[in-house]
Parts: C-alpha cells; sequence; structure tokens
C-alpha cells in the first residue's frame, strides 16, 4: 500500500475536464477534500503505527459514508444514490490521483450477479451484501488442471456441485462465492455456495505482484439449494460478461487516476533536480510525452464516460478505455522510473508499488490483447463501436 509520504502536494491539482456538469464539478472537489482531509491521514496514521490497518480501513469506509460516496454505486432501493457513469468516473479517478490506501473500498458494492434477484437469495444474500455484512467472491475462473468444467446436477429440490475455481479474489474472507456452472443438459447459471459449506475446500491461497490475495476452491458433492440458481440456465456466461464490462469503466478511471499521480510525482521530483543540477532536456522529453499521454488517456476515459451517461451502449468504448488507460499507465510508470533512477525500485517506493499495480490492471478483467481482439469484433462483425 502506498505510504502517506507519497503525496506530491508540491504540485497543483490537475483541473478536471472542463465540460462536466457543475453538479459532477462539485463531487470532484468532495473527492479531493476526502483523499486529502481523510484518506491521507489515516493512511499516515497506520505508517505511523498509531492505528491498525484495519480500524483505519473501517474508519476510511465511515467517513465514506457520511461523504456520500460509498452510496454512489448503489441503487436507491438500497439507500444509494445510484450516481451515473460520468460521476462515478470522476470521482474514481479523482480520488485514485492520490494513489490512496482502500480506494475500491470507498465505493459501496453494487448487487452485481445477484441483481433481480428473488426470496430467499434477496433476504440471505442479497441485502446482508448490500449494507456490507456479507463479502461475495467471483467463482468465474477455472482451475487450469480441472478435469472439468464446474458443473451442476439437479436431484429432486437439491443441485449437486462438483469443480474447481481458481483466482476468486478476497477468498479467504468471502462469505459466499457466486459460481458458474454447466447445469446438466441445460446450459450455465451461477449458483449461491457458501464459502463453510460441506464440500467446499480451499485448495491453496495465493498473492499476485499487485498485493492482492486469491484462494483457489473445490466443490466436492456440495449440495444447495435450487433456489440457490440465479435466473435461468443459459444466462450465466451473458450475466459473467455483463459483471465483468460493468468494472471495466471504473478501471479505466482508476488507471487515469493514478496516472495523474505519477505525472505528479515525477514532476515533484525534476523540480527539485533542476532547482539543484539545472534542466536537463533529455528528462523534459520523456516529461513532455508523459503529459501527452495522459491528456490522450483521460480524454478517453472521460469520453467514454459521457456516453454512458447518455444511455448509449458503451461495451466496445469501455474496453477501448479500460485497455488504452491501463496500458499508458504501466508506459508512464515505467518511464516515471527511468527518470526518477534506482530509488524507485526498492520496494516500499511508490513507483516500484505502482509498478506491479499496473501490471495487474493491464490483465484484470481482460488481457488487452483480447480486448483489442473484441473491439475488432465488434467494428467488423457486428458493426458496433465509435472513434
Amino acid at each position: 500500500m502506498p505510504p502517506s509520504s507519497n503525496k506530491c502536494c508540491l504540485v497543483a491539482r490537475t483541473r478536471v475536464p472542463e465540460n462536466l456538469p457543475e453538479h459532477i464539478q462539485s463531487l470532484v472537489e468532495l473527492a479531493d477534500r476526502f483523499a486529502l482531509e481523510t484518506l491521507q491521514p489515516l493512511s499516515a496514521a497506520v505508517d505511523a503505527g498509531t492505528r491498525t490497518a484495519d480500524d483505519a480501513r473501517r474508519a476510511a469506509i465511515a467517513a465514506s459514508k457520511e461523504a456520500g460516496i460509498f452510496r454512489m454505486t448503489q441503487p436507491p432501493e438500497f439507500g444509494g444514490t445510484a450516481a451515473g457513469p460520468l460521476a462515478i468516473v470522476a470521482v474514481r479517478e479523482t480520488l485514485a490521483s492520490h494513489n490512496p490506501r482502500w480506494l475500491s473500498d470507498m465505493f459501496g458494492p453494487g448487487p452485481g450477479i445477484l441483481a433481480n434477484s428473488e426470496e430467499p437469495i434477496r433476504s440471505d444474500y442479497l441485502l446482508p451484501t448490500m449494507d456490507g455484512e456479507k463479502l461475495a467472491g467471483f467463482g468465474f475462473t477455472e482451475a487450469r488442471d480441472a478435469p472439468h468444467y464446474t458443473r451442476a446436477k439437479r436431484e429432486g429440490e437439491t443441485l449437486v456441485v462438483n469443480g474447481q475455481k481458481s483466482y476468486v479474489t478476497r477468498g479467504t474472507e468471502v462469505d459466499f462465492i457466486n459460481v458458474l456452472a454447466d447445469i446438466e443438459d441445460e446450459g450455465r447459471a451461477f449458483i449461491i455456495i457458501d464459502s463453510n459449506a460441506p464440500g467446499v475446500s480451499k485448495e491453496r491461497v495465493f498473492g499476485t505482484i499487485d498485493g492482492s490475495e486469491h484462494a483457489a476452491f473445490k466443490f466436492d458433492n456440495v449440495r444447495v439449494p435450487q433456489t440457490h440458481m440465479m435466473g435461468v440456465p443459459g444466462e450465466g456466461m451473458r450475466k459473467a460478461m455483463r459483471q465483468i464490462g460493468n468494472t471495466r469503466l471504473t478501471m479505466a478511471a482508476e488507471s487515469a487516476g493514478l496516472i495523474r499521480f505519477v505525472i505528479q510525482f515525477v514532476d515533484a521530483h525534476i523540480r527539485r533536480v533542476e532547482a539543484k543540477a539545472g534542466v536537463n532536456d533529455t528528462t523534459r522529453l520523456r516529461y513532455g510525452e508523459l503529459r501527452i499521454q495522459a491528456y490522450a488517456a483521460r480524454s478517453t476515459v472521460y469520453r467514454a464516460a459521457h456516453l454512458a451517461d447518455s444511455g448509449a451502449n458503451v461495451v466496445n468504448e469501455s474496453i477501448a478505455a479500460k485497455a488504452f488507460a491501463s496500458e499508458t499507465l504501466g508506459r508512464t510508470v515505467d518511464t516515471a522510473i527511468q527518470i526518477v533512477g534506482g530509488g524507485a525500485l526498492m520496494n516500499n517506493h511508490p513507483l516500484a508499488t505502482l509498478y506491479r499495480q499496473a501490471r495487474s490492471l493491464r490483465v484484470a478483467e481482460g488481457l488487452t490483447d483480447v480486448l483489442n481482439a473484441n473491439i475488432a469484433r465488434g467494428a467488423l462483425d457486428l458493426n458496433m463501436g465509435t472513434l
């Protein structure tokens, strides 16, 4: 996690795009203040050892709820404000530009796969998830060594599930898993499985280079009520793709915000160095290129958000924004390390941490090469997408 001393307070904050509505401009200013006055002091307390990370995280979530940020991603029927895509992108990008701890935790969970669920799923899983009382896992990725795709067979009023899922994020913490399974002879559907149900086992727990933790699960004759199946067989993959697609624009916003953080960090570094050693034209050339790439990435993300806010189908535009912004972030961090030098390779340096995070973002919710192929398919086969 980035230490609180990684502030770029010597550099003036970058203004948001000029064509944002006034109410969203106000949200951006709120997010800026929240990062500076709440997240950074809490992070500093963790670094100083005066608060535990978990205590500070809980305090940050409570403050986010009070500030009105947490509920932006939740529908009104669950106490949320249902902010539009443009507002969510603007706030997330602004928060990310401070490179804070707990960025994802500042936004409440949406219904996701559980949307439009009926009883008993609504009371037992959806409502507790929306209130933060339960944590859901996304059981989509199959284990590489699995002998077959995760499958379920009907037996009376029960579903019997067998299979394996890997890369369940926060798998050591989840209360239940939304598992995509083949319903025998019918098609794929999501099934809710409690993480402590008989027959469920964690095969392994592993971390990734960005510092996140995941788990691989095995399901051995796990019996669940048929009421735990969401929707009808055959709809599962569409639900999964919708869930993944909905996160791409927010990931693009996060990447754009982190690009701003890196730009501000490099700007402050160059000013300090030039005050002592004079102007370095090669460094300035590299820095100028970084600013051009940052401008292009932010423009891409905000245009996609504007289109989404208008109600347009932005499947391809969200893919383009996520791919371009995450790849730009990777190049930006890499160049920043070249400019700053060897000190940026130390494990706790903010650029070293971001280097690992940026590499992960280029893979999450679709490898860039896969996303490029999807863009081509959308244009050539479906006549979809804008330039």
